[in-house]
């Protein structure tokens, strides 16, 4: 009970400060420290935990990507690429808000670490007009990139529950379809409030290289993802093939490069990935996973309670897959696996939606500079209804 307690708390401190304003990195970091105290970590334990982040080569790699991922974006938008970008895709699709939501949705169907980062420059772009709030853009943003990770088996999520449900990616592919489909009309219903101002009619003469040519520096960091090359690299390539179609001069490269670099951004990556170190390595989940499922209580409130209190504190979806499911399902052994596992799944999912860890909700605030609670509030009521299929399902099936 003391473990909730504390974890509770040092939450509610996270987001007292998030809504103070006070720097995200800076933040998380503090509570990584904090929690690690409360748990009776030593100092000098708790200092290795956190110097031990950057020492691990997933979190370098990530860090990577996002410094890869924001200069390719910056080189696009210093040489007008992005807008020629959006262009090509408002001669694809006319309807000018259909534009902004699409273009996120299309960079979501690869799992891209830090891709906020690369769709947002598209979003900021694409938007139709300069009255639209940063808020709504934040929310398109960060909602239609992730309106596939509830049945797209790219993701690790999906493969993971897969493995430890035994259920088919087939089986879970076409039970978890209606998840995204609800996510595509409940994220339509905000990005609706986009205000439009007519934009000029892209030409009707354009050819298809014309149109094709500015999504080309976006190849290389996409098709990575299928061969196994890292983000950062594919990114560097795109880096190289945006400067080379833009015939940018040598003075200019460095400028295109780093004018618009985010530092603040990697002080929130830092924070947030120290933040998550002290939740796996210091111990501090286990006791409270200990609390909940000794408690007497419904055993699918139970199953749902902890896969979504899991993710709202980890940020990650391989990481309520991977802890709540082996301790979930056996609890849940008198339903039907098939009944319970899509409620069970959203339910966890949308912890990942709401937290204020995840690093593609703390980015696309960031980046259109808009406060995380005013996103939450357009957040409400699309994951209800995306949640509602997972209750007609349980009672349905």
């Amino acid at each position: 009970m003391t473990s909730l307690i504390e974890l509770i708390v040092v939450f509610v401190l996270i987001l007292v400060a998030l809504r103070r304003k006070i720097n995200l990195g800076a933040t998380l970091a503090g509570a990584a420290f904090l929690l690690l105290f409360l748990s009776a970590v030593p100092l000098t334990k708790s200092l290795k935990i956190a110097i031990s982040t950057f020492g691990d080569p997933a979190n370098l790699d990530l860090m990577a990507n996002i410094v890869c991922i924001t200069i390719l974006g910056n080189v696009l938008s210093y040489t007008g690429q992005l807008n020629r970008l959006v262009r090509s895709t408002q001669a694809l699709f006319k309807e000018p808000r259909l534009v902004s939501v699409v273009l996120p949705a299309l960079v979501g169907i690869l799992p891209m670490p830090g891709g906020a980062l690369f769709s947002a420059p598209l979003v900021e772009t694409s938007r139709t007009s300069p009255n639209t709030e940063g808020d709504v853009l934040a929310f398109i943003n960060y909602w239609f990139r992730h309106i596939w990770e509830y049945f797209l088996p790219l993701y690790p999520g999906v493969l993971l529950a897969s493995s430890i449900s035994g259920l088919s990616l087939f089986w879970i592919i076409i039970h978890h379809l209606p998840f995204s489909f609800l996510a595509i009309l409940g994220g339509w219903l905000v990005a609706r409030k986009m205000e439009v101002e007519s934009p000029p009619d892209p030409p009707d003469d354009a050819s298809f290289y014309e149109i094709v040519q500015p999504f080309i520096p976006l190849v290389p960091p996409i098709l990575g993802i299928f061969l196994g090359i890292p983000v950062w690299a594919g990114g560097l390539a795109g880096m190289v093939l945006a400067l080379a179609l833009s015939k940018l001069p040598l003075s200019q490269v460095i400028p295109a490069m780093l004018k618009k670099f985010p530092w603040l951004i990697m002080i929130d990556v830092a924070g947030i990935l120290v933040f998550k170190t002290a939740l796996t390595q210091g111990g501090v989940l286990q006791p409270v996973i200990d609390f909940m499922i000794s408690r007497e209580m419904p055993v699918i409130l139970l199953g749902l309670g902890l896969a979504f209190f899991i993710a709202l504190i980890s940020g990650l979806s391989s990481a309520f897959v991977g802890i709540s499911f082996p301790l979930v399902l056996p609890l849940l052994s008198a339903f039907p696996l098939e009944q319970v596992f899509p409620l069970l799944y959203v339910g966890g999912y949308l912890g990942i939606i709401f937290s204020p860890t995840h690093l593609c909700l703390i980015l696309s605030c960031r980046y259109f500079k808009t406060d995380i609670e005013k996103v939450y509030r357009l957040l409400l009521w699309p994951s209800i209804l995306v949640f509602s299929w997972g209750v007609i399902w349980y009672f349905i099936y």
